[in-house]
């Protein structure tokens, strides 16, 4: 299996509007599952498990990374929105709902394997995907402590949007 092909240099890399939206969904996921499954650390390793095996199978993944964000998207609005319907649910729920956490992680993987083959500096790539990641994470802990569950539902649809948005292109 082969690693997905690059995307041609004329699509811009966004970088940390990346790393901002992956970062609100990874602990918008923690949080909500926390709150309405179980706090414990066996949560917080089986989320960040499926994080990292949706981001490696997001390497070999073919086809745009729009397409990555949309199916991201719909796995975590699909799982936010049954969370935010029940108070508590059964812990053996969280084994149902580590899929969509790993369908949430794939774009992750894939910008990476088409982005990094269309540069010779990957070092700046990478660090500004992970100064978006850590804000993405400082965003959902505190948009989660003041503004409640709805913005861990909600605040991807905004970053997703940015991801989504044409790039304006020089005159």
């Amino acid at each position: 299996m082969t690693p997905a092909p690059p995307i041609p240099p004329a699509t811009p890399p966004r970088p940390r509007r990346l790393g901002i939206h992956l970062g609100l969904m990874q602990f918008g996921w923690l949080l909500a599952l926390q709150r309405g499954i179980s706090a414990a650390a066996l949560t917080y390793a089986l989320v960040l498990a499926a994080w990292l095996l949706g981001s490696l199978v997001g390497l070999w993944l073919t086809g745009p990374v729009r397409r990555l964000v949309l199916v991201g998207l719909a796995a975590h609005l699909g799982g936010h929105a049954w969370l935010l319907a029940r108070d508590f649910a059964p812990t053996a729920t969280l084994l149902l709902l580590l899929p969509a956490v790993a369908l949430s992680a794939l774009l992750g993987g894939g910008f990476f394997a088409r982005f990094l083959p269309t540069t010779d500096r990957p070092g700046p790539l990478f660090a500004a995907e992970n100064d978006g990641f850590l804000l993405g994470m400082l965003l959902a802990v505190v948009g989660y402590a003041f503004l409640g569950r709805w913005f861990s539902l909600l605040a991807p649809l905004a970053t997703a949007a940015l991801l989504l948005a044409p790039a304006r292109r020089p005159a």
